[in-house]
């Protein structure tokens, strides 16, 4: 850069001259064009001189523009001048001078005038020569490519410079040698030179030309010059033939003469198709959204779509969603480069079905772009190619997902990843990866870690578009992680989530969503239409658990409308279970209607298969099931399979293979459940009598799983059920002769001195334990001993006895603003907190009083079962929030803190600025002890968080903690829910409670 400045500064002279010279011969084309031509004269100078004079030399010739310019331009120039030089990139410069072009081109369309004028000049003014003199010999050797080039048509420059960059890329991928120009005769440059070697290692030269037309067809006088010239040089065995890369048309007579003079004509998509073709793909992108559903006896999803809207992480609830189609438009166009799209949305939210209309629209979006072309009304670049990709199917190296995913999804047969990794690096595609959560259930740490790095390997380039979905259970807010530091599943991918992704949260549907979904539905469908889509409309407002959780998801809405004729009149209560049971055997019948016979099997076989097999699928942790594990199932669970002959065996397992809502992927001969939840469902019916029972062996399960066997358990597990299976328990291995059983039926222990702690008994056996996301991994876990534990956290009271039995252990007391209302003076607790729960105690503090009072911290396992029981339960009263039932911010605010900004909003304004340091916030351990847990524990939601005896790092630095706090919003009061922190660390919000097994 100093050479050039130093050249700038020694040639003032030089640039005086072309200065003279250039406005000379600028005014005399002004002169005789009128008045309405100027501007386009003027976009000529700026395409034939300036713009090719600054891509060669850089920022150094800024000065030399100025000179040439001033006097001549306008603000429009000017304008233009400083946005290009200001630009980012070559993409950002080349809309900037697309933006100019047309503005110009609006104020004249007399193009033949303004190629007069611009060639008048370029002959006139001796640019070259000047150039050569400001120059290094390598600038220069540019500029002057980059001036012939220019020369052809410069009203179509912009267009023309576009296409030569779109070709630049893709020869660049497939030819062994590329370099730029090559020359045709004086002052007339092809575009590049290309060379390919074959197997005996000869190697074939070509001259590439790219010819832009916009607007009507390339003619014998625009191309002959280019298309005479290339034989002379076969002759003269400079090169071996010519590629001519057309976007747009030309006439018939100048396709025959190009083909006569030895050029290879080629469209700039039929360049691409050549590589990797994606038109059959394209096609069934948009007739896997537009077509009907025959095998469903549905109507087409665009037929019924409703728009799906979502909130930024950052935007509180209470203000208004936007939708998605529209901000991921905005979002591909914007400027690279972007960070990758994460789509959040619960259950059922439509996920899915948006991915499809995403990738249908993009794909007839492409379509059109190339009827453009066939009409002469072609635009670069072309629309990017959606890729579809289920990570249900998602393992393995990049590569080879990749490799699948063309060959078996895409209909593109191709012997490698790289060319795909290559066109996705240009910015070719629209990469669609939905289902991160169906992915996640099935793998460990390790192969999320590597199947996570693959995605991210398809995000990094710069002009990558990737979008993945996935449920919210799996990551988590930076605002979130700060507040609370809880690590939760995965997380080192969480983190990366928050740092690389632009994530957006689906909301649930509004009633105004709801109504336009049954009124596109309804009539479409002859069995439902006869009701009218009123009917169906009235009865989902009617019943709250509809209106409010299950009809604002899409999936079950559909499953709503066409099953509540079934439940009409009924009396039965619609629920997830129900519905879910109603709807399957309502889809048994459509299929046996549709094949016009019955089944071989009857619909009891068919879902104990089910069930069985959705069992086994979470206790192998496999998605699926291979053909002939489902042929010994059928052998296995059905006794009169014995006597069945080859044939009618082969038959039963193709009827339940086809008819039981699960999919072929013929890629590994494997089926899978058509919908995640589907499993979820049936294996909850097959674990949840075994729970009951206690023969449930110990397996991974998923949050669908769980889901639903709350829903089944709960109708059992009442008070009675676990009064019982205490009473049963306690008959197997007796009361320990240090519990004290009273009159009326508690049960007491002693610490050192004798003072009472009532204690609650866990029976042995097996448990719901964990959540997707906020807790360990979802399985049943089994309880092998029965387990004694605190009915309540330890309070002031018992922990000064501790004190007083250990003059040398120091009393809880910081020295904080925040710690005054419960720091301990003279080793006595502040006043009127005798029963609240000990706070400003560490790890060791607990632990220390454990062993004083010969019991422990509790397991992690122990606690939970202790806090839910066996069923799953959200809370320690049942699945439904109450902010009257625990201690939380929801409570000393009087609303539900649901949302995260009215929480954090109540956290600085209300603690922190007025209660913080004056306002006792924890409350006495009987306060809340009506919505006790199942087995009688106390406070497992709410008030304190508890230390328990787990690490939950490898590093062994931070102890878990469980049970959630008196300042915390309520999902992170959910039983499942882990914390941490360090073990020294004194808290208001920790205490703990001691656990003793049988």
């Amino acid at each position: 850069m100093s050479e050039s400045i130093s050249r700038l500064r020694a040639s003032q002279q030089e640039i005086e001259k072309a200065k003279s010279e250039i406005q000379s011969a600028w005014k005399k084309c002004l002169n005789s064009l009128n008045a309405g031509t100027k501007g386009a004269v003027m976009g000529g100078f700026i395409t034939a001189i300036l713009a090719p004079f600054a891509t060669a030399a850089g920022a150094p010739l800024l000065p030399i523009l100025a000179v040439l310019t001033s006097g001549i331009g306008s603000n429009l120039l000017a304008d233009f001048i400083h946005d290009y030089w200001n630009a980012g990139n070559e993409a950002d410069r080349q809309n900037h001078l697309d933006k100019m072009m047309q503005t110009l081109q609006q104020e004249s369309d007399k193009s033949d005038q303004l190629l007069i004028a611009v060639q008048y000049i370029i002959e006139k003014v001796d640019a070259l020569g000047t150039a050569e003199k400001m120059l290094s010999s390598e600038q220069f050797t540019q500029f002057k490519k980059q001036l012939n080039r220019s020369c052809l048509v410069p009203v179509k420059a912009a267009h023309h410079r576009r296409l030569v960059k779109e070709v630049r890329d893709i020869l660049d991928l497939i030819m062994d040698k590329m370099e730029d120009g090559g020359q045709l005769a004086d002052h007339l440059q092809a575009d590049f030179v290309v060379a390919e070697t074959n197997t005996l290692g000869a190697e074939t030269k070509m001259f590439v030309k790219c010819i832009a037309v916009k607007g009507g067809e390339a003619t014998e006088a625009e191309m002959g010059k280019y298309i005479y010239r290339l034989q002379e040089k076969i002759n003269q065995k400079i090169v071996n033939g010519g590629l001519l890369i057309v976007d747009g048309t030309l006439t018939p007579a100048v396709h025959s003469l190009a083909q006569q003079n030895g050029w290879i004509i080629k469209s700039y998509d039929n360049l691409v198709d050549n590589q990797l073709n994606f038109s059959r793909y394209r096609k069934y992108l948009i007739k896997d959204f537009q077509q009907p559903r025959i095998e469903l006896n549905m109507p087409a999803l665009a037929d019924y779509y409703v728009p799906v809207e979502f909130r930024t992480p950052d935007q509180p609830e209470s203000s208004p969603p936007s939708d998605l189609f529209k901000f991921v438009e905005n979002w591909v166009a914007q400027p690279s480069p972007v960070q990758p799209l994460m789509v959040l949305g619960s259950y059922g939210t439509g996920k899915t079905t948006f991915s499809r209309m995403l990738a249908c629209e993009y794909a007839k979006r492409f379509e059109t772009a190339l009827e453009n072309v066939r009409n002469s009304e072609s635009t670069l670049p072309r629309p990017r190619i959606p890729i579809l990709i289920n990570l249900l199917d998602f393992a393995g190296e990049l590569d080879s997902v990749i490799r699948d995913n063309l060959e078996n999804k895409c209909q593109v047969k191709t012997n490698s990843a790289q060319l795909f990794r290559e066109m996705n690096r240009l910015g070719k595609f629209l990469i669609i990866l939905d289902g991160f959560d169906e992915m996640a259930v099935r793998g460990d740490k390790i192969s999320i870690e590597q199947a996570l790095a693959n995605i991210e390997t398809l995000a990094r380039p710069d002009e990558a578009r990737v979008i993945i979905s996935g449920r919210p259970e799996f990551f988590i807010e930076r605002k979130e992680f700060d507040i609370i530091q809880r690590p939760k599943l995965f997380d080192k991918l969480k983190q990366r989530f928050v740092d690389d992704y632009v994530p957006v949260d689906l909301t649930l549907w509004s009633n105004a969503q709801l109504k336009m979904f049954i009124q596109k539905l309804v009539p479409l469908v002859p069995e439902l239409a006869e009701y009218g889509w009123q009917y169906y409309y009235d009865w989902i407002i009617a019943i709250p658990e509809l209106e409010k959780d299950l009809a604002p998801r899409p999936v079950l809405l559909e499953m709503i409308v066409q099953t509540l004729p079934d439940f009409a009149g009924s009396g039965e209560e619609i629920n997830r279970c129900n519905l879910y049971n109603n709807f399957l055997h309502r889809e048994l019948r459509r299929q046996a209607k549709k094949r016009k016979a019955h089944l071989r099997m009857d619909d009891s076989t068919r879902f104990r298969l089910l069930q069985k097999l959705s069992q086994q699928m979470y206790a192998n942790e496999a998605g699926g099931i291979r053909r002939k594990d489902a042929e010994k199932l059928i052998k296995n669970e059905i006794p009169q399979s014995a006597q069945l002959s080859a044939s009618e065996l082969e038959h039963q397992t193709r009827d339940f293979l086809s008819c039981s809502f699960l999919r072929p992927d013929m890629k590994d001969f494997t089926f899978y459940f058509s919908h995640r939840s589907f499993r979820g469902y049936f294996a909850a019916c097959e674990l949840a009598p075994q729970l009951l029972d206690g023969t449930a062996k110990a397996q991974f399960i998923d949050q669908d799983c769980i889901n639903s066997l709350s829903e089944i358990l709960a109708e059992t597990c009442d008070a009675e059920f676990y009064r019982q299976m205490v009473e049963e328990g306690l008959q197997k291995e007796k009361v320990p002769d240090w519990i004290e059983r009273t009159k009326n039926g508690r049960f007491l222990s002693h610490l050192p001195g004798g003072f009472a702690v009532e204690m609650v008994y866990v029976p042995p056996g097996p448990f719901i334990y964990g959540a997707e996301g906020d807790g360990e991994k979802p399985q049943i876990a089994v309880q092998e001993k029965g387990l004694w534990i605190d009915k309540t956290p330890v309070t002031n009271t018992q922990y000064k006895h501790f004190l007083d039995a250990n003059p040398q252990h120091c009393e809880p007391n910081e020295n904080e603003k925040w710690a005054q209302p419960w720091n301990w003076r003279d080793r006595n607790y502040p006043e009127n907190l005798a029963e609240h729960p000990i706070v400003l105690v560490s790890w060791q503090d607990a632990q220390a009083f454990c062993l004083w009072a010969g019991k422990t911290l509790p397991l992690e396992n122990q606690w939970e079962k202790a806090a839910r029981g066996i069923d799953g339960r959200r809370y320690a009263w049942g699945n439904k929030w109450d902010r009257q039932k625990c201690n939380s911010a929801s409570l000393w605010e009087k609303k539900d803190l649901f949302d995260n900004d009215d929480w954090q909003r109540w956290l600085d304004n209300e603690y922190k600025k007025k209660l913080q340091g004056s306002a006792v916030l924890t409350t006495p351990v009987s306060q809340f002890a009506e919505y006790q847990g199942p087995f009688g524990c106390v406070d497992c939601s709410g008030n304190v968080w508890e230390w328990l005896e787990n690490w939950i790092d490898e590093d062994e630095k931070r102890r878990v903690l469980r049970g959630g706090a008196w300042y915390l919003c309520p999902q992170l009061l959910v039983c499942a829910v882990r914390s941490n922190n360090l073990p020294d660390n004194r808290g208001s919000y920790i205490g703990f409670r001691c656990t003793r097994t049988v």
